[in-house]
């Protein structure tokens, strides 16, 4: 049976002689204080606790052909390495097995697999210098293979030879710089190269280039080709607007006397049947032609009111013409009509007056001014 200790041991700087600590095969869970020992039986180590965690120590093997190999071990097991290598032979193997932050395995042996690892890629090997430059070309030559590639300027005068096209990639293009039909590239639309034109490799091919391993297409614009954005003069073409529609034509930009402002000969049709008249110019032309001439009758609604005003600007008619003014009264569904006051101002104005509230409409009739 164990003993109990409950207070602190001093030995007074005597040594304690065959002791072994405490065996576990799990971390203690209870009494954790800063400082505390055991022996892990799974781990095979001795660990400590630091007031947050258990801490093991780190075990380091090193195995170096080459000189000047240092080691330092930092915190939480961590190992840093620093060595100067005699050979390409020389490596360093290092293991450590903290339980958090250190290092598992380095070995910077140098790699020599173009591939860097392949399938097997790890992070625990440096490879060497012509290897990752294999590597990298090789991803860059893939890469390019069947993607856009500016290759620069191609002149339409000389032979593809002469151009010093000797092998292609699919998807390499030249813009052409000089046109001409030398190369015996043809675009959709034309028989030879012009200036701005595009061929673009359409294979792979390391010899024999030929005007069949190209695609070309016609970059050049038509001096009256109509574009979307930009001001431009078409001479003599004929637009069609069947079946579409034109917007936002401004009328200022029209020939003399296509857009008419001003209609004469009032109560005629105009001389010229191709002119166009403003919105304005048929309503001054309609008004001067019905002047005096046309009567109506407007309706305006007094809700329990005992007085309704109705301005000269709101019913419109002319104030020498005369009006007739009649009430009427809404009774449940019903319309009457009812006996009230009328005043009439010079301006026009009308004043419907009654000696009680009334709720119905007011219609009033004339001629428009």
């Amino acid at each position: 049976m164990a003993k109990k200790v409950l207070t602190h041991l001093d030995f007074n700087g005597n040594m304690i002689l065959n002791v072994a600590v405490q065996v576990l095969a799990t971390e203690p869970t209870t009494f954790l204080v800063e400082g505390r020992i055991f022996y892990n039986s799974v781990r095979k180590q001795f660990g400590y606790y630091n007031g947050t965690q258990w801490i093991y120590g780190t075990s380091v093997s090193i195995d170096s052909a080459g000189d000047g190999t240092r080691i330092f071990a930092g915190k939480n097991g961590d190992v840093y390495v620093f060595n100067s290598l005699k050979s390409n032979n020389s490596f360093i193997s290092l293991t450590a097995a903290p339980t958090t932050g250190g290092n598992i395995l380095i070995d910077i042996a140098p790699d020599s697999d173009v591939t860097l690892g392949g399938a097997s890629a790890t992070n625990n090997k440096v490879s060497g210098q012509l290897a990752v430059k294999t590597y990298v070309d090789t991803a860059i030559s893939n890469a390019v293979t069947g993607s856009m590639e500016y290759v620069g300027s191609f002149d339409g005068s000389k032979t593809i030879a002469a151009n010093g096209i000797t092998s292609i990639k699919k998807g390499q293009f030249w813009k052409v710089s000089v046109g001409g039909t030398a190369s015996g590239i043809v675009t959709p639309s034309s028989d030879h190269l012009s200036v701005g034109d595009m061929i673009i490799a359409n294979k792979d091919k390391t010899s024999g280039i030929v005007a069949a391993d190209f695609d070309a297409f016609d970059n050049t614009e038509s001096a009256d080709l109509v574009r979307l954005n930009a001001t431009q003069i078409l001479t003599n073409k004929t637009i069609s607007a069947l079946s579409n529609t034109i917007t936002d034509i401004n009328t200022t930009n029209f020939l003399a006397n296509v857009i008419k402002s001003n209609l004469s000969n009032l109560g005629t049709a105009p001389s010229v049947g191709t002119m166009l008249p403003t919105a304005q110019a048929v309503i001054d032309y309609v008004a001067a032609a019905t002047a005096g001439k046309q009567s109506g009758v407007k309706t305006f609604a007094i809700s329990n009111a005992t007085t309704l005003t109705v301005t000269a600007a709101q019913h419109g008619f002319s104030t020498t013409g005369g009006f007739v003014v009649q009430l009427y009264e809404t009774i449940s569904t019903t319309k009457q009509l009812v006996e009230a006051d009328v005043s009439i101002a010079s301006n026009g104005n009308i004043t419907v007056t009654c000696n009680s509230a009334t709720t119905g409409y007011v219609m009033i009739a004339g001629t428009f001014a």
